[in-house]
């Protein structure tokens, strides 16, 4: 059986024609597709591999039984232009050759597998993610105000015509992009169970606080999705009114830093920033949440946040925006609208000065819930859900 799946993700290539990637696709998360299908075709855009890349912060993606093919960059209207004739024969000549086909999220890429796949009468899966619309028009250009509406209709049309739909989020997704096929609601987050020394370690954490207050928020920095200028400018109006306070922005995950270094000289934050740079997931992530106080995620796109969830995990007090499914996280006391900067620094505010019998309360609440996303409880959900999409498969080719 021959799966393939379309997404935008950037593979990097190597001059051994190994693949890797830099975020979440790593060979490991191809497991549950392995497990349903035998193997995988994972269409992506490509990168060379740069030549001073960390390869401790990269995964390799290809292996036993899964292949990863690239195209050029057409997420653009000057890279539509330049390269989607020959993208879109390179793709329709893959779908061809498939038995099925997965589309993550809403991509170039994946609408013309789509199409094809339709065309032919091809077995289609949608994952949703995200959602497209406030992806793309919170992007941080026109041109993706403009691309929204055309991303949010492709994805309306994919999850109303697709054999299976499996969302990330239990209400917003599947409100906004009903499904007439088959559904399963399983959050992508990959969560070990925590052990109970965990929350133990974080009560301890909060009862001997440190001299400085250390807030967290991991996500790329290329792009203004996850409001990593709201975070700046919250903390800039909580020093202003706790000039005193010794407290200091932590930023994780990929991308230049220098594009936010005039927004920190006007805000005088030069010595609260500090980017972390790339960690390779699991532990070392783990351990980053384990410093930290308080995590932010004030974005202005989410799915269901896999990041605020590992932080919840970690036994972190969590504030965030209301982005997609994450009120299905956090209570309302802990959450802002996407872009609220004044809200989110009363709210880190109320959080210093509580006492500590109130931020373990939050910190049990949170581990508590993220129970409910750990890999135990959402593998038996996703094995089931692609089961029943090979089992589709079978039967569509069996007629």
């Amino acid at each position: 059986m021959k799966i393939l799946y379309c997404h935008d993700n950037v593979y990097y290539k190597d001059d051994q024609e190994h693949h890797f990637s830099a975020g979440q696709f790593g060979y490991d998360y191809w497991q549950p597709y392995l497990e349903a299908f035998g193997s995988l075709t994972v269409l992506g855009r490509g990168e060379s591999l740069p030549t001073n890349a960390d390869m401790r912060k990269m995964s390799r993606s290809d292996g036993q039984n899964v292949e990863i093919k690239t195209f050029s960059n057409i997420n653009s209207p000057l890279a539509l232009l330049e390269h989607r004739k020959h993208v879109a024969s390179a793709i329709i000549s893959e779908v061809n050759n498939s038995d099925g086909v997965i589309i993550r999220a809403m991509s170039e890429i994946g609408w013309i597998a789509f199409k094809e796949a339709r065309r032919l009468g091809l077995p289609v899966a949608h994952e949703l993610s995200g959602c497209p619309w406030d992806n793309t028009w919170n992007h941080g250009s026109l041109v993706g105000k403009l691309y929204a509406p055309v991303r949010y209709l492709r994805a309306r049309k994919v999850a109303r015509e697709a054999d299976g739909v499996i969302y990330v989020t239990r209400d917003f997704l599947p409100n906004r992009y009903p499904a007439a096929g088959f559904t399963a609601i399983a959050s992508n987050v990959r969560l070990e169970k925590p052990g109970p020394s965990v929350l133990e370690n974080r009560k301890n954490k909060i009862q001997n606080p440190a001299s400085h207050l250390s807030i967290g928020l991991i996500g790329q920095l290329d792009h203004k999705l996850k409001g990593i200028d709201v975070a700046m400018k919250a903390l800039a109006a909580f020093k202003e009114k706790h000039p005193s306070a010794n407290v200091k922005l932590h930023l994780l995950g990929p991308g230049n830093p220098e594009k936010y270094e005039s927004l920190i000289k006007d805000l005088n934050l030069t010595n609260h920033i500090s980017f972390d740079g790339i960690l390779s997931g699991g532990q070392a992530v783990y351990n980053w949440l384990d410093n930290i106080d308080i995590y932010i995620q004030p974005s202005f796109h989410e799915g269901l946040p896999r990041a605020l969830i590992e932080a919840m995990s970690r036994g972190c007090p969590c504030l965030a925006s209301t982005a997609g499914g994450i009120s299905e996280l956090l209570d309302e006391d802990f959450l802002h609208k996407p872009g609220d900067h004044a809200k989110l620094a009363e709210d880190i505010k109320k959080l210093h000065i509580s006492p500590p019998s109130r931020l373990i309360q939050i910190a049990e609440t949170n581990f508590r819930s993220s129970l409910h996303y750990t890999s135990d409880k959402l593998i038996p959900i996703r094995r089931n859900f692609w089961k029943k999409f090979a089992n589709t498969v079978k039967q569509r080719h069996a007629q």
